[in-house]
């Protein structure tokens, strides 16, 4: 997640640069910025809740058409169930197979539970580091001592900015296209999600 903030933080930074030519605070860029990426966050679950909840809703239905496409393992099922009663006999004694909330819910909570500490450490990272984005340059360049070295520096940083943000917009562009092809070959083919 510290990473992840690091290199979105890096991203937004060229934002960051125009709201400050702009003369706005960089406090209230951060948290116009930060607010921006929660929004951008809490659309994208929105948008793939809806599905998934419908998809939980159709879960007796999808069990039972899943039940009848498997159907046709029933007779190998059995047969490889009769061998191994015969290789290996078990006692009278079966054990009734028992459903608990608790056996559903603790794997999900153990699961959900590190995922939003990492969320909180994600947002948290993304909005200190847009706030002292300007202070950690200038820390990273007065570290070296000669012009030269503090030049490469921040040509380095520059350089740094700027190629991770054509970057990963190409890699979003292209993954955004791929998604739209994929949608509508799904729709043509009549896939409701």
């Amino acid at each position: 997640p510290v990473v992840s903030a690091f290199m979105l933080g890096m991203m937004l930074g060229p934002l960051s640069n125009l709201a400050t030519k702009a003369g706005i605070p960089v406090f209230l860029s951060a948290i116009v910025l930060w607010l921006l990426v929660v929004a951008f966050f809490y659309g994208l679950v929105v948008l793939l809740s809806a599905p998934l909840v419908e998809w939980v809703g159709k879960g007796p239905q999808l069990g039972q058409i899943i039940r009848e496409k498997l159907a046709v393992l029933d007779r190998p099922i059995s047969a490889l169930q009769e061998i191994r009663s015969a290789i290996f006999p078990q006692s009278g004694d079966k054990e009734e197979v028992t459903f608990s909330w608790a056996s559903v819910l603790q794997p999900a909570v153990a699961f959900v539970t590190p995922a939003i500490g990492q969320l909180v450490i994600f947002f948290g990272t993304l909005f200190f580091f847009l706030i002292g984005r300007t202070q950690l340059r200038q820390v990273l360049v007065v570290f070296f001592e000669k012009r030269d070295s503090r030049l490469r520096m921040l040509r380095i940083l520059n350089d740094v900015e700027h190629n991770l943000t054509s970057y990963l917009t190409l890699v979003t562009l292209i993954n955004f296209f791929v998604g739209l092809a994929a949608v509508a070959i799904t729709y043509a083919v009549g896939l409701p999600n």
